[in-house]
Protein backbone atom coordinates (compact mmCIF):
# COMPACT_ATOMS: atom_id res chain seq x y z
CA UNK A 1 0.00 0.00 0.00
CA UNK A 2 1.31 3.46 -0.94
CA UNK A 3 1.26 5.82 2.03
CA UNK A 4 0.45 9.09 0.31
CA UNK A 5 -2.38 11.11 -1.17
CA UNK A 6 -2.23 10.55 -4.91
CA UNK A 7 -4.40 12.51 -7.33
CA UNK A 8 -4.59 11.44 -10.98
CA UNK A 9 -6.31 13.24 -13.87
CA UNK A 10 -8.74 15.10 -11.61
CA UNK A 11 -11.40 17.15 -13.39
CA UNK A 12 -14.25 19.20 -11.95
CA UNK A 13 -16.76 21.37 -13.81
CA UNK A 14 -19.85 23.41 -13.07
CA UNK A 15 -21.84 23.37 -16.30
CA UNK A 16 -19.41 24.88 -18.84
CA UNK A 17 -17.04 26.23 -16.19
CA UNK A 18 -14.00 23.93 -15.92
CA UNK A 19 -12.64 24.46 -12.40
CA UNK A 20 -10.02 21.67 -12.39
CA UNK A 21 -8.47 20.20 -15.54
CA UNK A 22 -6.35 17.05 -15.49
CA UNK A 23 -4.73 17.66 -12.11
CA UNK A 24 -2.00 15.18 -11.11
CA UNK A 25 -0.56 15.70 -7.63
CA UNK A 26 0.93 13.82 -4.68
CA UNK A 27 1.24 14.59 -0.98
CA UNK A 28 3.69 12.44 0.97
CA UNK A 29 3.91 11.92 4.74
CA UNK A 30 6.45 14.19 6.38
CA UNK A 31 6.30 17.02 3.84
CA UNK A 32 4.49 20.31 3.35
CA UNK A 33 3.04 20.96 -0.10
CA UNK A 34 1.96 24.48 -1.02
CA UNK A 35 -0.82 25.37 -3.44
CA UNK A 36 -0.61 28.83 -4.96
CA UNK A 37 -2.55 30.50 -7.73
CA UNK A 38 -4.66 33.47 -8.68
CA UNK A 39 -8.20 33.87 -7.34
CA UNK A 40 -10.43 31.21 -8.89
CA UNK A 41 -7.48 28.98 -9.80
CA UNK A 42 -9.16 25.97 -8.14
CA UNK A 43 -7.18 25.64 -4.89
CA UNK A 44 -10.16 25.49 -2.51
CA UNK A 45 -12.12 23.26 -4.89
CA UNK A 46 -9.20 20.81 -5.04
CA UNK A 47 -8.95 20.69 -1.26
CA UNK A 48 -12.71 20.28 -0.87
CA UNK A 49 -12.74 17.30 -3.25
CA UNK A 50 -9.92 15.59 -1.33
CA UNK A 51 -11.96 16.03 1.86
CA UNK A 52 -15.10 14.59 0.25
CA UNK A 53 -16.97 17.91 0.48
CA UNK A 54 -17.48 18.16 -3.28
CA UNK A 55 -18.62 15.32 -5.52
CA UNK A 56 -19.26 14.69 -9.21
CA UNK A 57 -15.68 14.84 -10.38
CA UNK A 58 -13.75 12.64 -12.78
CA UNK A 59 -10.34 11.15 -12.11
CA UNK A 60 -9.13 9.45 -8.96
CA UNK A 61 -7.94 10.37 -5.48
CA UNK A 62 -6.13 7.70 -3.48
CA UNK A 63 -5.50 8.06 0.25
CA UNK A 64 -2.95 5.48 1.34
CA UNK A 65 -3.90 3.32 -1.63
CA UNK A 66 -7.68 3.54 -1.11
CA UNK A 67 -9.72 5.28 -3.81
CA UNK A 68 -11.83 8.04 -2.29
CA UNK A 69 -14.73 6.91 -4.47
CA UNK A 70 -14.77 3.65 -2.50
CA UNK A 71 -14.90 5.36 0.91
CA UNK A 72 -18.54 5.47 1.99
CA UNK A 73 -18.06 6.87 5.48
CA UNK A 74 -18.78 10.57 5.86
CA UNK A 75 -15.57 11.21 7.80
CA UNK A 76 -12.05 10.12 7.06
CA UNK A 77 -9.95 9.73 10.20
CA UNK A 78 -6.77 10.10 8.18
CA UNK A 79 -7.62 13.71 7.28
CA UNK A 80 -7.74 16.89 9.34
CA UNK A 81 -8.78 20.15 7.72
CA UNK A 82 -9.34 23.86 7.92
CA UNK A 83 -11.22 25.19 4.89
CA UNK A 84 -11.83 28.94 4.84
CA UNK A 85 -13.13 30.10 8.26
CA UNK A 86 -13.39 27.55 11.10
CA UNK A 87 -16.93 26.74 12.25
CA UNK A 88 -16.79 27.32 16.00
CA UNK A 89 -19.36 27.54 18.78
CA UNK A 90 -19.06 31.11 20.05
CA UNK A 91 -20.72 30.50 23.44
CA UNK A 92 -18.32 27.69 24.29
CA UNK A 93 -14.72 28.13 25.38
CA UNK A 94 -11.89 27.07 23.14
CA UNK A 95 -11.31 24.03 25.34
CA UNK A 96 -14.98 23.07 25.16
CA UNK A 97 -14.86 23.38 21.36
CA UNK A 98 -11.91 20.99 21.26
CA UNK A 99 -13.73 18.51 23.50
CA UNK A 100 -16.88 18.73 21.37
CA UNK A 101 -15.14 18.19 18.03
CA UNK A 102 -13.03 15.37 19.45
CA UNK A 103 -16.26 13.41 19.94
CA UNK A 104 -16.74 13.39 16.15
CA UNK A 105 -13.30 11.94 15.48
CA UNK A 106 -14.46 8.53 16.63
CA UNK A 107 -14.08 6.15 19.53
CA UNK A 108 -10.64 4.85 20.25
CA UNK A 109 -8.92 7.85 18.68
CA UNK A 110 -6.15 9.66 20.54
CA UNK A 111 -7.17 12.47 22.90
CA UNK A 112 -4.38 14.91 22.06
CA UNK A 113 -6.06 18.11 23.29
CA UNK A 114 -3.32 18.97 25.79
CA UNK A 115 -0.64 18.42 23.14
CA UNK A 116 -2.50 20.73 20.72
CA UNK A 117 -2.89 23.50 23.31
CA UNK A 118 0.80 23.40 24.11
CA UNK A 119 1.98 23.06 20.51
CA UNK A 120 -0.14 25.92 19.16
CA UNK A 121 0.37 28.04 22.31
CA UNK A 122 -3.36 28.38 23.00
CA UNK A 123 -2.99 28.47 26.80
CA UNK A 124 -3.59 32.21 27.22
CA UNK A 125 -7.11 32.12 25.75
CA UNK A 126 -8.21 28.48 25.61
CA UNK A 127 -10.61 28.89 28.59
CA UNK A 128 -12.24 32.05 27.23
CA UNK A 129 -15.46 31.96 25.23
CA UNK A 130 -14.84 31.95 21.50
CA UNK A 131 -17.06 35.01 20.98
CA UNK A 132 -14.27 37.02 22.60
CA UNK A 133 -11.62 35.67 20.21
CA UNK A 134 -9.89 37.68 17.51
CA UNK A 135 -9.80 36.28 13.97
CA UNK A 136 -6.26 35.06 14.54
CA UNK A 137 -7.25 33.22 17.73
CA UNK A 138 -10.09 31.51 15.85
CA UNK A 139 -7.72 30.45 13.08
CA UNK A 140 -5.31 28.91 15.58
CA UNK A 141 -8.13 27.08 17.33
CA UNK A 142 -9.39 25.89 13.94
CA UNK A 143 -5.98 24.41 13.18
CA UNK A 144 -6.07 22.77 16.61
CA UNK A 145 -9.41 21.17 15.75
CA UNK A 146 -7.92 19.90 12.49
CA UNK A 147 -5.22 18.15 14.52
CA UNK A 148 -7.64 16.29 16.80
CA UNK A 149 -7.15 12.54 16.81
CA UNK A 150 -3.69 12.77 15.20
CA UNK A 151 -4.63 12.64 11.49
CA UNK A 152 -2.09 11.46 8.92
CA UNK A 153 -2.73 14.42 6.62
CA UNK A 154 -3.68 18.07 7.15
CA UNK A 155 -5.49 20.13 4.50
CA UNK A 156 -5.23 23.83 5.39
CA UNK A 157 -6.80 26.58 3.27
CA UNK A 158 -5.26 30.00 4.07
CA UNK A 159 -4.32 29.03 7.65
CA UNK A 160 -2.33 32.24 8.26
CA UNK A 161 -5.29 34.49 7.48
CA UNK A 162 -5.84 37.04 10.26
CA UNK A 163 -3.04 35.72 12.46
CA UNK A 164 -0.90 38.35 14.18
CA UNK A 165 2.52 38.86 12.61
CA UNK A 166 4.38 37.80 15.74
CA UNK A 167 2.44 34.51 15.86
CA UNK A 168 3.05 33.55 12.21
CA UNK A 169 6.61 32.25 12.85
CA UNK A 170 5.30 30.20 15.80
CA UNK A 171 2.65 28.59 13.65
CA UNK A 172 5.08 28.05 10.78
CA UNK A 173 7.57 26.29 13.06
CA UNK A 174 4.77 24.23 14.60
CA UNK A 175 3.63 22.93 11.22
CA UNK A 176 7.21 22.07 10.28
CA UNK A 177 7.72 20.25 13.58
CA UNK A 178 4.52 18.25 13.06
CA UNK A 179 5.80 16.88 9.76
CA UNK A 180 8.91 15.62 11.55
CA UNK A 181 7.50 14.53 14.93
CA UNK A 182 4.27 12.97 13.66
CA UNK A 183 5.21 12.34 10.00
CA UNK A 184 2.12 14.27 8.91
CA UNK A 185 1.69 15.31 5.29
CA UNK A 186 0.38 18.88 5.04
CA UNK A 187 -1.24 20.60 2.06
CA UNK A 188 -1.53 24.35 2.53
CA UNK A 189 -2.74 27.21 0.34
CA UNK A 190 -1.92 30.89 0.72
CA UNK A 191 -1.77 34.12 -1.25
CA UNK A 192 1.33 35.14 0.70
CA UNK A 193 4.08 33.65 -1.48
CA UNK A 194 6.91 34.65 0.85
CA UNK A 195 5.29 32.65 3.65
CA UNK A 196 4.74 29.63 1.39
CA UNK A 197 8.42 29.78 0.42
CA UNK A 198 9.49 29.69 4.08
CA UNK A 199 7.03 26.94 5.03
CA UNK A 200 6.86 24.42 2.20
CA UNK A 201 9.02 21.66 0.75
CA UNK A 202 7.26 21.70 -2.62
CA UNK A 203 4.89 24.10 -4.37
CA UNK A 204 2.30 23.52 -7.11
CA UNK A 205 1.24 26.60 -9.09
CA UNK A 206 -2.31 26.57 -10.47
CA UNK A 207 -3.97 28.70 -13.08
CA UNK A 208 -7.52 28.15 -14.33
CA UNK A 209 -7.62 24.69 -12.77
CA UNK A 210 -4.36 23.52 -14.36
CA UNK A 211 -1.04 22.87 -12.60
CA UNK A 212 1.33 24.96 -14.70
CA UNK A 213 4.49 24.56 -12.61
CA UNK A 214 5.96 22.45 -9.81
CA UNK A 215 8.76 23.76 -7.62
CA UNK A 216 10.90 21.62 -5.30
CA UNK A 217 12.26 24.13 -2.78
CA UNK A 218 14.45 21.53 -1.06
CA UNK A 219 16.48 20.87 -4.20
CA UNK A 220 17.27 24.57 -4.62
CA UNK A 221 15.61 24.42 -8.00
CA UNK A 222 15.20 28.19 -7.97
CA UNK A 223 18.95 28.86 -8.17
CA UNK A 224 20.52 29.44 -11.59
CA UNK A 225 24.33 29.23 -11.57
CA UNK A 226 24.64 31.50 -14.63
CA UNK A 227 22.50 34.37 -13.35
CA UNK A 228 23.98 37.05 -11.09
CA UNK A 229 22.86 40.25 -9.39
CA UNK A 230 25.16 43.25 -9.83
CA UNK A 231 25.08 46.12 -7.35
CA UNK A 232 27.11 49.24 -8.19
CA UNK A 233 27.05 53.04 -8.11
CA UNK A 234 27.09 53.56 -11.91
CA UNK A 235 24.54 50.89 -12.69
CA UNK A 236 23.43 52.68 -15.86
CA UNK A 237 26.94 52.72 -17.30
CA UNK A 238 27.45 49.04 -16.46
CA UNK A 239 24.16 48.18 -18.15
CA UNK A 240 25.23 49.91 -21.38
CA UNK A 241 28.60 48.15 -21.30
CA UNK A 242 27.03 44.71 -20.77
CA UNK A 243 24.46 45.19 -23.54
CA UNK A 244 27.17 46.35 -25.96
CA UNK A 245 29.06 43.14 -25.20
CA UNK A 246 26.00 40.92 -25.83
CA UNK A 247 25.19 40.05 -22.23
CA UNK A 248 21.55 39.43 -21.38
CA UNK A 249 20.63 42.11 -18.82
CA UNK A 250 17.45 42.95 -16.92
CA UNK A 251 16.67 45.71 -14.45
CA UNK A 252 16.23 44.32 -10.94
CA UNK A 253 15.12 47.18 -8.73
CA UNK A 254 18.20 49.40 -8.27
CA UNK A 255 20.42 46.52 -9.39
CA UNK A 256 21.00 44.48 -12.55
CA UNK A 257 20.27 40.84 -13.30
CA UNK A 258 22.86 39.57 -15.77
CA UNK A 259 23.22 36.16 -17.39
CA UNK A 260 26.87 35.05 -17.69
CA UNK A 261 26.84 32.27 -20.34
CA UNK A 262 29.91 30.40 -19.06
CA UNK A 263 29.25 31.23 -15.39
CA UNK A 264 32.68 32.84 -15.07
CA UNK A 265 31.80 35.73 -12.77
CA UNK A 266 35.44 36.45 -11.92
CA UNK A 267 36.21 37.18 -15.57
CA UNK A 268 33.27 39.56 -15.79
CA UNK A 269 34.41 41.36 -12.64
CA UNK A 270 37.90 41.72 -14.12
CA UNK A 271 36.49 43.27 -17.30
CA UNK A 272 34.34 45.73 -15.36
CA UNK A 273 37.24 46.78 -13.14
CA UNK A 274 39.42 47.25 -16.24
CA UNK A 275 36.77 49.63 -17.57
CA UNK A 276 36.88 51.61 -14.34
CA UNK A 277 33.58 50.47 -12.82
CA UNK A 278 33.37 50.05 -9.04
CA UNK A 279 31.27 47.00 -8.10
CA UNK A 280 29.59 46.81 -4.69
CA UNK A 281 28.62 43.15 -5.08
CA UNK A 282 28.16 40.37 -7.64
CA UNK A 283 26.18 37.49 -6.16
CA UNK A 284 24.40 34.42 -7.57
CA UNK A 285 20.74 35.08 -8.29
CA UNK A 286 18.22 32.99 -6.43
CA UNK A 287 14.84 33.23 -8.07
CA UNK A 288 12.14 33.96 -5.54
CA UNK A 289 8.93 31.95 -5.57
CA UNK A 290 7.15 35.19 -6.45
CA UNK A 291 9.33 35.54 -9.58
CA UNK A 292 8.68 31.92 -10.55
CA UNK A 293 4.96 32.40 -9.97
CA UNK A 294 4.75 35.53 -12.12
CA UNK A 295 6.78 33.89 -14.88
CA UNK A 296 4.57 30.79 -14.88
CA UNK A 297 1.38 32.89 -14.98
CA UNK A 298 2.65 35.11 -17.82
CA UNK A 299 3.85 32.22 -19.98
CA UNK A 300 0.38 30.72 -20.31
Amino acid sequence: MENKIKITNLNKSYLDNHVLCGVDLELNPGEILGLVGTNGAGKTTLMSIILGLKKNYTGDIYIDGVNLKNVKRKTNKKLGCLIENPGLYSNLTGYQNLQYFLSFVGKGQVNNIDYIIEKLQLNSFINKKVKKYSLGMKQRLGIGIALLGEPDYLILDEPMSGIDAEVVPVLRNTLKELTKEKNIGIMVSSHVLSEIELLCDRVAILRDGIIIDNVDLNKQGLISSNNYIISARDIGGIKKYLISNNYLVKDYGHELLVMIPDGNSEELLRRLFMKGYSISSLIPYKEKLEDRFIKAIEEI
